[in-house]
């Protein structure tokens, strides 16, 4: 991940199998956050 070698904290949440919460506390707690698709 280029992101944390530039020393950026980097929470990673497989949204196909976590919790809408999940997925809703770490958005609230976040400055920014990204949305990305592996490549298959």
């Amino acid at each position: 991940m280029g992101i944390t070698k530039a020393g950026v904290a980097v929470t990673a949440i497989n949204a196909e199998f976590a919790e809408p919460d999940e997925i809703k506390t770490a958005i609230e707690k976040s400055v920014g956050f990204i949305f990305g698709t592996p490549d298959h």
